[in-house]
C-alpha cells in the first residue's frame, strides 16, 4: 500500500518526466525545422502534434500534482493502489517536502505569494 509521501514521490516524477518529454519534443521540432528538403513538411506536423500531445501531458501532471498537495486527492490510478484516499488532514499535519521554487524557477512576483502559502501548509 502507498503511502502520500510515495503517492508525492510518484506524481513528481511524472511532472519531471512530462517536462523532460516537452523539451526533448521541442528539440525535435527544432531540427526538423532547421532541415530543408522533401517530406520536412509531414515530418514538421507529426513533430508539432507530438510536442502538443507533450505539453498536454504536462498540464496533467500539473493539475494531479495541484490536487494532490492542495486538497489530499489521491489520482484514480494511484487510489488502486493506496485503497484509500488520504483525507486533507493528514496532509495539512505536515509541512510539504516540495518547493515551488524548485519545480519551476521562473516563478513570477505574484507566484511567489502563492509559494510561500504552500511552503507554510
Amino acid at each position: 500500500m502507498l503511502r502520500n509521501f510515495d503517492v508525492e514521490g510518484i506524481l513528481r516524477d511524472d511532472l519531471r518526466r512530462a517536462r523532460e518529454r516537452v523539451q526533448q519534443t521541442l528539440a525535435s521540432f527544432l531540427r526538423i525545422a532547421d532541415q530543408a528538403g522533401a517530406g520536412a513538411p509531414e515530418r514538421l506536423d507529426q513533430a508539432a502534434a507530438d510536442h502538443s500531445v507533450a505539453r498536454d501531458q504536462v498540464v496533467a501532471a500539473i493539475q494531479r500534482w495541484n490536487q494532490f498537495c492542495q486538497f489530499g486527492t489521491v489520482p484514480e490510478d494511484l487510489a488502486v493502489k493506496t485503497k484509500r484516499i488520504a483525507p486533507r488532514v493528514e496532509m495539512r499535519s505536515r509541512r510539504p517536502s516540495f518547493r515551488v521554487e524548485r519545480l519551476f524557477p521562473r516563478v513570477s512576483a505574484s507566484n511567489q505569494r502563492y509559494a510561500r502559502c504552500a511552503s507554510s501548509c
